[in-house]
């Protein structure tokens, strides 16, 4: 910024640890240069190497740091050499006790002419005094270093300290707990990166999420975003019996980032049409049941395949379709790659073939499965990809046809998918599409006869009259439906008296408001400790006002606009009801509210457990926030509502962690990290009261809701002879 350009004494860091430093040191410079004022740059090895390496393992992205001390220490030395060639645009500091390291960069500097007190050596308060007067002694400017501020975080620092400074491959454990010799201590460390191939033959692999810090992968979904207007709109034609049906009048879906922008149209099908995609699909039923399970596995791989190959397509659909940002919409493809491949995988593993049974002489016993009959999925529109997918494919794996029918908010990510499972070579009839509107097809096909198994997810009203209207046997229906409803949450995290506000704070903020708090695990209540409350309040405030809003077209926005119109005016409203109760709130533009259907994320302040803001689910950007007494209180009024589905703590006290996990009544529990993001297989997703009825999504027990198990037994005894004996 131009009133600071002039200010020479601003500094910042670079860790060598990483594998990119080099090239950080080359844009630090040309930064500095173009700048015309120095700034001085401190080069240190690193503090956070289990976490580099842990996100990179999650992300299944390359590890960015190295893996061998040998190669930090090379590292620093390149980049000292780089930052010293630099003078007088860079100040270079060396934060080590590694006297080989230190020596490297006095040597250097001796030889390039810098004045010694350009070069500062740095080294940590109480660590490695006769360095440091060795040091001094000859000259050098030694900056002593201690964290200051409050005791936990700086406790924090001072355990990473001294865990890096007296590991076994530390330069002053070497010299004064191993006594090493001065030709190793001194001797030249090299660069030695090996790459090592592991292998994943046998084992379910997540699917790798964009890295958004590589510029290509940024580049790639803004083309993406723009390009696909072009195909806009997409239309949503049903396709029963194996043909594509016109004639049907259209409902219109225009962006909810810009209202004047149509991105699909979804045909208003008919109760006649929906029998006949019943009837086909009966037709189909036991042919397809009857494929072998290998077939039917090798399909659904090939759709894995096919939505990687066209992921910023898709991505840039759901960016426009439903609001979602990049890094969200590449999440929802991830999933979707996902449930195919693990459902794949759990097919192949547990449920094809025969098993056989308590094996006797004489007796033939065998335990199978085999699919239930059609299958209808109702899916919803805020994981339009994922959720959809996942519904899909499970039963169609179990052996049984489909009809999907997509949300209406979502009919053109939807079509997308459809015609991929087309495109791969799903038999006729085997899935058939169905778009329209759910009180009309939707209802009219969960009490329909030929209906075997019903795969919902959305509102618990909805839900809850899926589940009466099933279980409600109609005129010739000879079968139990079968019904797996998931049906949301009202989600909360409670923050204990010794919480790392830090990870509270972000953890907090992107539970509750990233893709607007459309997320059935997103959370909406927040449980603050009576001693943390004022300070934790404080943080949130000032951290959610600082928070951008706006098109997933600018990455910088974390927050897009909800769903549709009636959403907006219902969750302004609430606002407006509640406007008393606000304590923080993202501005917006009354021209933002009428451009698309954005709503300023808002925190709210309450004291009545019991009132409306605390007990409905108004799924979008609203925060509540409570004080209680204690641990136990937390609890009680976590578990104070209809729903079960996510729930967190943040906590540094194992008693009370233990405590949580104990007695906190959720389906999907989490300890300081985010309530929502769960992953498929690593944290299958699913909860309980109120929140749902089924096995959890991305689970090992998914699939055997859609298989129909057998027993059969053969005596092999004939006349008092058995042959095998």
């Amino acid at each position: 910024e131009e009133k600071f350009k002039d200010y020479p004494y601003f500094g910042l860091v670079l860790q060598c640890y990483l594998k990119s430093a080099p090239q950080d040191c080359e844009r630090v410079i040309q930064f500095a240069k173009n700048r015309k004022t120095p700034i001085t740059v401190r080069l240190v090895k690193g503090a956070y190497w289990d976490y580099e390496v842990i996100k990179a393992k999650e992300n299944d992205w390359e590890i960015p740091v190295f893996t061998q001390k040998a190669e930090s220490d090379a590292c620093f030395e390149q980049c000292t050499e780089i930052m010293l060639h630099a003078f007088p645009h860079i100040f270079t500091a060396l934060g080590s006790h590694n006297v080989r390291n230190i020596a490297y960069g006095m040597s250097l500097a001796e030889e390039l002419n810098i004045p010694k007190e350009c070069l500062e050596i740095q080294m940590l308060f109480g660590m490695a005094d006769p360095f440091k007067k060795a040091v001094s002694d000859m000259g050098y400017r030694l900056r002593e270093y201690v964290p200051v501020g409050e005791m936990l975080p700086g406790m924090a620092y001072l355990v990473r300290r001294l865990l890096e400074n007296t590991s076994n491959e530390g330069f002053l454990r070497a010299k004064f707990v191993g006594k090493a010799e001065q030709a190793d201590l001194l001797k030249n460390p090299k660069l030695n990166i090996k790459l090592v191939e592991e292998s994943h033959k046998d084992i379910f692999h997540n699917e790798s999420p964009l890295d958004f810090a590589e510029e290509i992968n940024r580049t790639n979904v803004n083309e993406s975003f723009e390009k696909i207007k072009k195909k806009f709109p997409i239309k949503a034609h049903p396709f029963v019996n194996g043909q594509r049906r016109e004639g049907f009048e259209f409902g219109e879906r225009y962006s909810p980032n810009d209202s004047s922008l149509l991105v699909s149209q979804a045909a208003r099908t008919t109760t006649e049409l929906a029998d006949e995609a019943v009837e086909a699909a009966k037709k189909v039923f036991k042919s397809w049941d009857g494929t072998p399970v290998s077939d039917r596995i090798t399909l659904v791989k090939k759709l894995s395949q096919k939505m990687r190959d066209n992921k910023f397509e898709l991505m840039a659909v759901m960016m426009h379709e439903v609001s979602k940002t990049g890094p969200e919409a590449d999440g929802d493809v991830c999933e979707a790659i996902d449930f195919c491949e693990y459902y794949a995988r759990e097919m192949e593993r547990r449920f094809s073939g025969k098993e056989e049974r308590a094996h006797l002489p004489g007796e033939s016993n065998e335990f199978s499965y085999q699919g239930k009959g059609p299958a209808l999925v109702i899916a919803p529109w805020n994981f339009p990809l994922a959720i959809l997918c996942g519904m899909t494919v499970a039963p169609l794996l179990a052996g049984n046809p489909v009809i999907m029918k997509p949300a209406d908010q979502s009919s053109g990510i939807a079509t997308m998918l459809f015609d991929m499972m087309k495109e791969v070579g799903f038999p006729q009839n085997v899935v058939q599409y169905l778009p329209g509107r759910g009180h009309v097809v939707g209802s009219h096909l969960v009490k329909h006869p030929g209906i075997h198994i019903i795969n919902f997810t959305g509102s618990r009203e909805v839900g809850l009259g899926i589940l009466q209207d099933a279980y409600t046997p109609q005129a010739g229906q000879t079968h139990i439906k079968k019904v797996v409803a998931e049906l949301g949450g009202k989600n909360a995290i409670v923050v204990d008296d010794d919480a790392d506000l830090d990870e509270a704070v972000l953890g907090v903020l992107k539970s509750a408001f990233h893709f607007q708090g459309q997320k059935c695990s997103a959370l909406s209540r927040v449980l603050v400790h009576e001693s943390n409350y004022d300070r934790f309040k404080e943080r949130i405030i000032g951290a959610l006002t600082v928070m951008k809003v706006g098109s997933p077209a600018d990455s910088a926005n974390k927050i897009c606009a909800v769903i549709d119109k009636n959403t907006q005016k219902k969750h302004l409203g609430v606002i407006e009801d509640n406007k008393d109760k606000i304590i923080a709130q993202v501005e917006l533009s009354d021209e933002m509210i009428a451009l698309g259907t954005y709503v300023p994320p808002t925190i709210f302040e309450e004291t009545d457990f019991k009132s409306d803001l605390s007990q409905v689910e108004h799924f979008g950007p609203l925060l509540v926030l409570h004080k209680v007494k204690n641990i136990e209180e937390g609890i009680r009024e976590l578990n104070a509502t209809d729903y079960a589905l996510t729930g967190g703590i943040y906590s540094r006290s194992p008693k009370n962690i233990a405590t949580f996990r104990a007695q906190a009544e959720v389906g999907n529990l989490y300890v300081n990290r985010t309530v929502t993001g769960s992953i498929v297989s690593r944290q299958p997703f699913g909860g309980f009261k109120m929140s749902g009825v089924g096995a959890k999504a991305g689970g090992p027990d998914y699939l055997l809701q859609f298989l129909e198990p057998r027993t059969r037994s053969e005596n092999l005894m004939r006349r008092g002879f058995t042959p095998e004996l």
